[in-house]
């Protein structure tokens, strides 16, 4: 067995206290990743990161201004990794949208989603045709703001316009009849709101904060007020476009197949034994368990054929190698994210062929696919 990892989410206080008073980590291997916050705080000059093997950043932005914050930083040797977040696009349902006149804007209302320009913003489209909305999803961090809001709503008679909804638990079903997300931030290290109404195929109207233009299409960025009331009145509109860029950057499959990477150690696989002439035999060990699963099966327990008896009964050797090549380790150019291959081999697992070469068959049709999927996002690199 290899070391357990140990994650830790944030590089605060828990970071820590965890890499300074808890001797047994040393023996672990400990990931820990910074988000945003914590690069404007001491904590990560306080954190031992002797004893932290890699520090993920959620974007490249955050590791500059990480850096620019913290000069001075001794990382010692810990190894440093860009992991995107992800979106679970299940949960989003796309749609084709169009321009219209419903805009959204989903966040904590505090100063630095810089929500005074909400209420400009609104108030020009409302000169242009009084048929726009804005509607404001979150929880008031600081209350000022709702006395702001509350006044400057009468004043700019903004009362049928300026629409407050509270905190907003199902974000798919709020988006589903806006045509817009406004975010107006002054900082982000990504912005969730702006991935999941992208992944619904609503156009996003984005503030050029520092490091925006490094994620999301520079296009659809704006650095005033002017600017962003005539990316929402144009027509330039394209919904597939939006919820494809999500697909090929930010989907939960690959944030969690790049972590997997970085935190998995395969059983019994010592990964410094790989060369490039045992990766052609591994290589040809596939295609043998493409062409004929059989030849790496318990032959002697076949009763009956189906996912489940096909995962629990490979032979122990092989089950490593796959666990190994799929998690990077193989040729790239064939390379299946090691979650969906467990998906495939555990989503009804108790289905039952009628005999191996069906499930043959179902296995290449999955291996096809997802060989298919990744050589597409190579070819648009």
């Amino acid at each position: 067995m290899g070391r357990y990892s140990i994650w830790l989410e944030w590089a605060n206080d828990l970071a820590v206290f965890a890499t300074n008073k808890i001797p047994e980590i040393q023996n672990k291997k400990v990931v820990c990743r910074l988000h945003r916050y914590e690069a404007f705080t001491q904590f990560p000059d306080k954190i031992n990161w002797k004893n932290v093997d890699f520090l993920i950043f959620v974007a490249e932005s955050m590791k500059k201004t990480f850096h620019d914050l913290h000069p001075n930083i001794n990382l010692n040797g810990c190894k440093e990794e860009i992991v995107y977040n992800g979106v679970d696009l299940d949960k989003f349902k796309f749609l084709i949208h169009k321009p219209g006149y419903n805009l959204s804007v989903l966040a904590h209302i505090n100063y630095r989603k810089n929500p005074e320009t909400w209420v400009q913003i609104i108030g020009k489209l409302k000169e242009i045709d009084n048929r726009y909305k804005l509607h404001v999803g979150g929880d008031f961090q600081d209350p000022l703001y709702k006395i702001y809001f509350d006044y400057v709503k009468k004043e700019m008679n903004l009362e049928n316009n300026f629409i407050l909804h509270g905190w907003i638990k199902e974000v798919d079903k709020f988006l589903e009849d806006k045509d817009y997300t406004l975010s107006t931030s002054i900082h982000e290290s990504f912005g969730y709101n702006i991935a999941e109404a992208m992944a619904r195929g609503i156009k996003p109207i984005i503030h050029n904060f520092d490091g925006a233009k490094s994620i999301w299409p520079n296009e659809l960025i704006y650095n005033t007020i002017d600017e962003a009331v005539e990316k929402i009145t144009e027509e330039s509109y394209d919904s597939e476009s939006y919820r494809r860029f999500i697909e090929d950057n930010y989907s939960l499959e690959e944030q969690i197949c790049k972590i997997e990477k970085i935190c998995y150690i395969p059983r019994d696989f010592n990964s410094s034994k790989i060369t490039s002439d045992n990766m052609i035999k591994y290589q040809n060990h596939f295609y043998q368990f493409l062409n004929d699963p059989l030849l790496f099966i318990k032959k002697e327990n076949i009763k009956t054929i189906n996912k489940k008896f096909i995962l629990e009964n490979m032979q122990d050797e092989f089950k490593s190698f796959l666990e190994a090549y799929f998690n990077g380790y193989g040729n790239e150019a064939i390379y299946i994210n090691r979650l969906n291959l467990w998906k495939f081999l555990y989503d009804n697992s108790s289905f039952k062929y009628n005999n191996l070469e069906e499930f043959i068959i179902d296995f290449n049709k999955f291996f096809s696919y997802e060989s298919r999927k990744f050589q597409n996002k190579e070819k648009k690199k």
